[in-house]
């Protein structure tokens, strides 16, 4: 299996229903564009499960010098798998809810449109903060994403 447009599925490895019997040491989330590596981040994968791992606390490396453990002052509105599950957008990292024209964020998976940034002929959408810091989610702004993968290490 290739990691670009060509897989029109949908894979998720064993391992991810078998988190608690695994020894997960770190989980990679990535963003690519034509093959190439546009955003990813690094999260401490120990005791965790399989939704508990993708939090701000548990960042190890990250292109955004205004998200995670570190950055001052927290400006999280919204920092989970599960995300806004009205509005549709999952692996949701979101600053602020300020009108869709005024959304900042860093990456978000987009099952539905419904902001003017959210309509797209496919679904999902990816969508990721293409510098170091979140963006206002905006068309040629908001960086798009073809394929989105999650990478796991294991002890």
């Amino acid at each position: 299996m290739r990691l670009n447009a060509e897989f029109k599925g949908h894979f998720k490895s064993r391992v991810v229903n078998n988190w608690k019997n695994e020894t997960i040491v770190a989980v990679k989330v990535a963003m690519y564009k034509n093959n190439e590596e546009k955003m990813s981040m690094v999260f401490d994968g120990r005791n965790t499960d399989k939704f508990s791992w993708f939090n701000k606390s548990r960042i190890l490396s990250s292109p955004y010098k205004d998200l995670g453990p570190t950055a001052i002052p927290d400006r999280t509105k919204f920092f989970s798998i599960q995300g806004d599950v009205r509005r549709r957008r999952e692996f949701f990292m979101q600053q602020a809810y300020r009108g869709c024209a005024n959304d900042p964020g860093w990456m978000v998976v987009v099952q539905k449109g419904g902001c003017s940034w959210e309509r797209f002929p496919y679904f999902p959408a990816f969508l990721y903060a293409p510098g170091d810091q979140a963006v206002r989610w905006k068309k040629g702004v908001s960086g798009v994403a073809d394929t989105f993968a999650i990478f796991v290490l294991r002890n």
